[in-house]
Order: C-alpha cells, then structure tokens, then sequence
C-alpha cells in the first residue's frame, strides 16, 4: 500500500510542476504574468523513502536509531538545510507511517542522497531512498513573501 501512495503522491507532484510549464517555455509571458527564467533549477529536493525494517507494531521512539535520527533531523533544520522532515500516514490508522518525506537544500540530486543517506534510519536499514526529485519553490504559506519582479504588480 505504500508504495501506491508513494507513486500517487509523485505523480501528483509531477503534475503539479508541469502545471507552470507554459511559464517557463512559451515565448513572451502573459500580460501582467510574473517573468520566469526560461531555465528553471530545483531551489530544493524532495527525497521520499520507503519503510525497510520499520516495525509497524512500535512507536517512532521504539525504532533503532530514532533518537539519533532525530538530533540529527534538529541539527539540519537549525542549519536550514532541512526545510521539512515527516511521514506519510496510513489514512485508516493515522499513527501508523507508510513511507517519510524530506525536503533538503542540496546543490543536486547526488548531494541530496548523500546527506539523507547519513541518517541513522537509513544506516539501520529501517527506511530506505525510494526517490530524489528536483522540487522548485515557487509560492505558498510556508515560503518567505518575496519581491515581486519588477514590473509584476504584488498579489
């Protein structure tokens, strides 16, 4: 089941992206459309990983390495290289995980597997890299308000 709701999630988020195609890869913008670079880089990765060893029956805490993982998921986001850091729920048993999301500020898809391959849980065996996406923050809630480009009216 999980692995359905991993690959529901990344088609999801794969057409998501696509969604602000036109943006970058028609010619000129729309009037009053915010200019985007015809190039666009990931700002970021969204590193999804599957449950390996996890016993399902046991807490968070009751996993090897938990405790470790979890001093180390603090000392990345205190280094603002973690921006986020939960599981996937089973929508039938909320307590129970089905899989973990990271999202990590890496310079690529290689440095971003590196550094999520450094933590306990994944060293344990108990979860293991099911996939490194580019991800591209663009809007939301959660991001800082930025300045619009000039000449693009503020929302």
């Amino acid at each position: 089941m999980s692995r359905h709701w991993i690959t529901g999630f990344a088609i999801a988020s794969c057409v998501s992206l696509l969604s602000f195609a036109p943006i970058a890869w028609q010619g000129a913008p729309a009037q009053g459309a915010p200019k985007v670079a015809p190039t666009m880089a990931p700002t970021a990765w969204v590193v999804t990983f599957e449950l390996s060893k996890w016993d399902t029956t046991k807490p968070p805490e009751g996993q090897p390495g938990f405790a470790e993982h979890h001093a180390g998921v603090m000392k990345m986001a205190k280094k603002k290289t973690l921006l986020v850091d939960e599981p996937f729920l089973d929508g039938s048993e909320p307590s129970k995980p089905t899989g973990v999301m990271m999202i990590v500020k890496a310079e690529n898809a290689e440095a971003a597997k590196k550094l999520v391959s450094e933590d306990p849980l994944v060293k344990n065996d108990m979860i293991k890299v099911a996939a490194v996406r580019g991800f591209l923050a663009g809007a939301g809630a959660w991001l800082p308000a930025a300045a619009p480009a000039p000449g693009v009216p503020k929302h």
